[in-house]
Formats: structure tokens, C-alpha cells, sequence
């Protein structure tokens, strides 16, 4: 948005200015923030269009578009929680209020300022690039005098870093509290605990006296769970829970650490292969005397023995029901659990291992709030009742859930419907894919001609199948939408009317200010601001900046990827037959993130087919909540 001037002056303006001059913060943030001031809104805008006096002049503009500060400033913030904003008249920067007049400044200007987060100082970079700290009257409260800095944290101390890069930490005087002698720091905790970095691939935590918590050994460490708890792993691959404090709550001797589960218990495995179940204080619940163990619920846990079989323990790890299943699967809300017989088909048992359905299903999933559940033999699906009955005969080569309307989505050979609940296609096997009916609306489907469309309940075309890939729609009744015209971005209601016509290269997903962002080029710049109908609703100059401009937060240095064994999601215990998806679908091979392996969908669709289309059609960076 900001212009390099002839000497250069402003090239480094790149990153936000979080209290000065890159309108960075995102508009559902400055929109809730005047709002709930009881302020009428007012957000920073230039004119349309590129040429004529003044055009380049940013101003302010109310919701209605109406100018109430008159284009007149180089660059413009959203205004802060106090009523002021900064702003950028001549190359010099001040703070004006809500009429447009200065309270503070304008004086000269540094390269940047960061955000204050923890304390009310913020790292700002000066005109000769070094860093130091202001206050919120744009004053310098300690001096440039750092190659870098980071905001403040909790601990009332802020990461810099001396001209060799080695990072410290100073107070508010800006004096050192910490030397700095790490190759990297974060911010304190409001328990007294940071991270820090002697050289890449080595974490530890420190004190406020700069003293380490625990030795900087670990490899990888895990963002801290809702508990506080943070699963960590030493450069020897073992695994440990550290907590709020820094002290090791479950010591780092063990091979795995998965959950914690419904009851608060881990999954652990010994360096010796053996796997119990642990508390986040280190004791062990069920001591480490098992192949395997799934979750425990209702006061059972699905174990497997020495023998390779499967039975369920107490909170004692004392088999309740003895092993004798070839698997077993937790127990779900209606008291029942499916398991395995001796001649691998599926059936369900009470708590007492009797089997209440005898076994007699290749795969069955647990039972739908219907009380139905989908359950395959001899390579068909149908739904049975909580009697073992089918309650639709096994007679589809994909089967998924029942959605709100009473309809289930069904494949016959190739071929997609929907099905009610005697088995009867309400919506013929005529779809090459197709997605559930919404709570209201119709359900996304692909024709013949390979392109998405729209249907009712009884399978009547709403919209021709015509897109290229339509989005789930919003609360607020509109989707996302491409056409084959050289995939031109859209938004459709839901009959299949253009709201807003399919002439932009990329655009986000309705908004939480109820706004949608588009863009006719890829780099376009200012972005579009449209209404739900498809009016636009601020001056096309309006540009809240990007997020790949933000100046770096606090870091520790560089990591392998993480490795999430805390996910909560239920995994077939080893050994046991992974069920597969009511489609037969195997998931694909990819590989773990951050957020853990990659969920085939049930369906059994691939990214590339999906009505959303691909990933990377979608624009990330403008998605609902930027």
C-alpha cells in the first residue's frame, strides 16, 4: 500500500505497522471493535480509481461508504480501542481522532512499529534499523539500540537481539534482566516460563532469572493442550508432558505418548514396547502390561493381550470382559461396543462381553442417534436397527449417514442418490458425486457433464450443473462458486443466481462482518469489498494488508515438523482391521502434519473432485476470519 519514496525511505515498510501505518488489522477486528464501543464504524478508504488529484489519499469512510475524514493522509490504520489511529500525512506520522485531527504528531516516522501485545510498549524499528521500544504516544520509551525485538510478554520482559544476534531479554527501563546469550526466545508466560534456543534444533524452557527449567534437549515441543500440558520429545526420541510451570509432569522415558482420552488418561507406551495408560501427573492408572490399549469410556478400555486378543480392562487394568475378540472398539454412548468374533465378522456386546447383535457383519459402524448404524456383508452396505435387523437390506457400494431431511446418501454401482429410510431412492442413482442436503437448501451435485449443480429432495435440478465447484454454502445462504470461463470466482444464493457475477481471479468465503473479499487479478491491490448482495460497500482504495507482510512473532528456532500423537480422534487399536470407509475407500498415503494425518472423507472423494474444488483455487489468505 505504502510507496517507496526516491531515497528509499520507506522500502522496508513491508510489515505492519500493528499501532501505526499498514492498515493491517483485519476488518472483522476493527468492524467488532468500533462496534462494540457503541461507535458508528469507521474504517480507512481512498477514492476509486488510480488516477486525478488525490486519488492515492486515504481517508475514512463509514459503514454506508460516506466519507467522514476526507481523504488526506499517505496511509491510514483502523482506529485503536482509545478512538485514535495512526496515520501517515507527508512522510511524517501522528495519531489523529475520530474527527481527523491530530493528537499526537506528527513527527518523524520509523520503519516500523510492532504490535504491544503483553505490556503497553512496542517494538519499533528506527530510521537507521535498529530497534527499541515506544509507548503509545509514539515516544520513544528505550532507545534503538537492538538489531532486533520482540514484543513484551506476561513476565513484564521482552526478547532483543544484540548486534551478534544472540538474543536476550530487557525490562521496561531497557535494561537487560537476561544477557543475551540465545540463539532464539519467546515471550514469558504469565507463569514465568519461555522458550529459548542455545543453536538450531535445541529447546528448553527458562525462568525470569534466565535459568533453565528444564535443559535445552528437546527436539520437538507441542503447543500446550486446553490443560496447559505441552507433549515434548527429547533428541533421543523420548517422550514426556511438561507443564504450565516447565516441570516435567510425566517424565520423558516413554516411546508414545497419544490423548488424553474421555478420562483424562494418556495412551503410553515403555521403551519396552509395553502400553498402559497414565495420568498428566505421571501415574500410572493402568500400569504398562499390554500390546495395546484404546480408549477408556464407561469404566472400559479395550485391551489386547499377549495371546494377540482382544478383551476389555477397568481402571485397575484387570480384564472386566477376558480377551477373546480378534478386535475390539470402545465402548460408544449407547453402552454397547462393536467387536470382533473368532471368524472375523463384526457384531456388538454390553459390558458384560455378551454379545447383544451376534456377529455376523464383515464391517459395522456404532449406532446413529436414529438408532440405525451401516453395516456391510458381502461387500454391500444397509442399515441395521439396534435388534441386529436390517432395517434396509445390504444392497449399496457406498452408504453414508442420515442428513437432516431424512436422507441418506447412497451409491449404487458408480452412480450417487439419496435414500430414505425403507431403502427407497427418493433422489435416483443418476449423480456422478453428490454432497448431503444441508439443514436447508438444497444439496451440492456433480451431472453427467462433470460440472456441480444444485438439487431438492426429490432430485430436480434447482441449478444446472454448470460450475466448476461450488462451496458449502454459509449461514447466510450463499456459496462460493467457479465457472468454466477461465475459472472465474463467484458467489451463487441458493437457487443458483448470481449474486456476484464470476469475473474475479480469486475470492474468500463470506466473512464473520458478513463481507466478501474478492480480487480481479491474482495481486491485485486494494482488494473488493462486497455486501451479501453482491453490492460493494467500500471505496475500492480500502486495503487491510496481508498477512505474509506481518513482521515475525516470536520463534524458537527451527524445528522438524511435530509429531501429534495428542489428537483425540479414535484410531483402531493395533492389530485390530482399521474400518474402512461405508464407500470401501482406502485412505490415501500422506503424510503427518501438524494437525495429524489427513481425514479421508467418508465418501471417499479426492481434493480434486471435491464441489469445493482444489485447495489452491481458493485463495488461503482470504479466507472467513482474516
Amino acid at each position: 500500500m505504502i510507496e517507496p519514496t526516491a531515497n528509499g525511505k520507506w522500502s522496508r515498510l513491508a510489515a505492519i505497522l500493528g499501532l501505526a501505518l499498514l492498515l493491517c488489522a483485519a476488518p472483522p477486528a476493527a468492524l467488532a471493535r468500533e462496534a462494540a464501543q457503541g461507535r458508528g464504524v469507521l474504517l480507512p478508504a481512498r477514492p476509486p480509481g488510480r488516477g486525478g488529484p488525490g486519488a492515492s489519499l486515504y481517508g475514512y469512510v463509514d459503514q454506508d461508504g460516506e466519507w467522514a475524514i476526507a481523504p488526506r493522509f499517505q496511509a491510514a490504520n483502523p482506529f485503536q480501542p482509545d478512538g485514535t489511529a495512526w496515520v501517515r500525512l507527508n512522510d511524517d506520522y501522528g495519531l489523529i481522532d475520530r474527527s481527523g485531527q491530530f493528537v499526537v504528531g506528527p513527527f518523524p516516522a520509523p520503519i516500523e512499529i510492532g504490535e504491544p501485545q503483553g505490556g503497553a510498549l512496542s517494538p519499533a524499528q528506527g530510521p537507521d534499523g535498529e530497534w527499541g521500544f515506544m509507548d503509545g504516544q509514539g515516544h520513544w520509551a528505550i532507545r534503538p539500540n537492538f538489531s532486533e525485538a520482540k514484543a513484551f510478554g506476561e513476565g513484564d520482559l521482552a526478547p532483543v537481539a544484540n548486534g551478534d544476534f544472540r538474543w536476550g531479554y530487557v525490562d521496561a527501563s531497557g535494561r537487560y534482566a537476561i544477557p543475551p546469550r540465545f540463539a532464539s526466545a519467546g515471550p514469558f508466560s504469565a507463569s514465568g516460563v519461555a522458550q529459548a534456543s542455545p543453536g538450531p534444533g535445541r529447546l528448553g524452557l527458562i525462568d525470569v532469572k534466565g535459568r533453565w527449567l528444564v535443559q535445552p534437549d528437546i527436539s520437538q515441543l507441542d503447543e500446550p493442550s486446553a490443560d496447559g500440558f505441552s507433549r515434548a520429545e527429547l533428541a533421543d526420541g523420548k517422550i514426556g508432558l511438561l507443564d504450565g510451570q516447565g516441570q516435567w509432569s510425566i517424565k520423558p522415558v516413554l516411546a508414545a505418548l497419544g490423548g488424553p482420552h474421555d478420562e483424562g488418561l494418556y495412551r503410553a507406551e515403555t521403551a519396552g514396547g509395553l502400553v498402559g495408560l497414565i495420568d498428566a501427573r505421571g501415574k500410572w492408572a493402568v500400569a504398562p502390561a499390554f500390546a495395546d490399549i484404546g480408549p477408556m469410556r464407561q469404566g472400559l478400555a479395550p485391551a489386547k493381550a499377549d495371546d494377540g486378543l482382544w478383551g476389555y480392562i477397568n481402571r485397575r487394568g484387570v480384564f472386566e470382559i477376558p480377551p477373546s475378540f480378534k478386535a475390539a472398539f470402545p465402548f460408544a454412548t449407547d453402552g454397547v461396543a462393536r467387536a470382533v468374533g473368532p471368524d472375523g465378522l463384526t457384531g456388538y456386546i454390553d459390558h458384560s462381553g455378551d454379545f447383544v447383535i451376534e456377529p455376523g457383519f464383515d464391517q459395522a459402524l456404532d449406532f446413529t442417534t436414529r438408532g440405525l448404524a451401516q453395516a456391510r456383508l458381502d461387500g454391500k452396505w444397509g442399515f441395521i436397527d439396534q435388534a441386529g435387523n436390517w432395517k434396509v437390506n445390504p444392497q449399496f457400494t457406498a452408504l453414508m449417514d442420515f442428513g437432516p431431511n431424512g436422507l441418506a446418501r447412497a451409491r449404487q454401482g458408480d452412480k450417487w442418490g439419496f435414500v430414505t429410510e425403507s431403502g427407497a431412492f427418493a433422489v435416483q442413482p443418476t449423480l456422478r458425486q453428490a454432497r448431503d442436503f444441508p439443514f436447508r437448501g438444497p444439496a451440492r451435485a456433480q451431472g453427467e457433464n462433470g460440472q456441480w449443480g444444485l438439487i431438492d429432495a426429490k432430485g430436480k435440478w434447482v441449478a444446472s450443473p454448470k460450475f466448476l465447484s461450488i462451496t458449502e454454502y454459509s449461514e447466510e445462504g450463499l456459496a462460493r462458486a467457479i465457472t468454466g470461463n477461465g475459472e472465474r470466482y463467484g458467489f451463487i444464493d441458493a437457487e443458483g443466481r448470481w449474486v456476484l457475477e464470476p469475473v474475479y481471479a480469486k475470492c474468500g468465503l463470506v466473512r464473520s462482518d458478513a463481507l466478501i473479499m474478492c480480487q480481479r487479478t491474482e495481486n491485485e491491490s486494494p482488494r473488493r469489498y462486497f455486501s451479501l448482495k453482491g453490492q460493494e460497500r467500500v471505496p475500492l482504495g480500502y486495503d487491510p494488508g496481508l498477512e505474509r507482510d506481518a513482521p515475525s512473532r516470536i520463534a524458537p528456532a527451527p524445528q522438524a515438523r511435530k509429531k501429534d500423537l495428542t489428537r483425540t480422534e479414535e484410531k483402531p487399536p493395533e492389530g485390530a482391521p482399521a474400518p474402512k470407509a461405508p464407500d470401501g475407500a482406502v485412505p490415501e498415503a500422506t503424510a503427518p502434519s501438524a494437525q495429524g494425518p489427513a481425514e479421508t472423507r467418508p465418501d471417499g472423494q479426492t481434493q480434486e473432485t471435491t464441489p469445493e474444488g482444489p485447495m489452491s483455487q481458493g485463495g488461503a489468505s482470504i479466507i472467513r476470519g482474516h
